[in-house]
């Protein structure tokens, strides 16, 4: 069902990504009604060992790419970069605040 998703988005010319992480959220709530208890438990811990390992790769990765190429600093990258994170990240909080309360 989510190869059926991708394909679909690719197609398109949508984001495959986005078009599995719909998928996955919509499946979810079927999923867990048409199974037992047992197996709910043993997906939610392999998911979990799944996610944490798929992390760690990830931060391996990153870190060997780290060391490995030349990297440039751009002061005003990171300024801005730092400031427009805060800023949305404010922004966020509020607006999604005033959505809750």
């Amino acid at each position: 069902m989510a190869y059926l998703a991708y394909l679909n988005a690719e197609i398109f010319h949508l984001s495959g990504i986005l078009s599995i992480t719909f998928c996955g959220i919509t499946m979810k709530n079927y999923v867990e009604q048409n199974i037992s208890a047992k197996s709910h438990t043993t997906i939610k811990y392999a998911m979990k060992m799944l996610a944490s390992s798929s992390e760690t790769i990830i931060f391996m990765f990153l870190g060997v790419s780290t060391i490995q190429s030349n990297h440039s600093w751009n002061t005003w990258f990171v300024i801005l970069t730092i400031l427009f994170c805060s800023i949305y990240r404010i922004l966020g909080v509020l607006i999604f605040s005033a959505m809750c309360n």
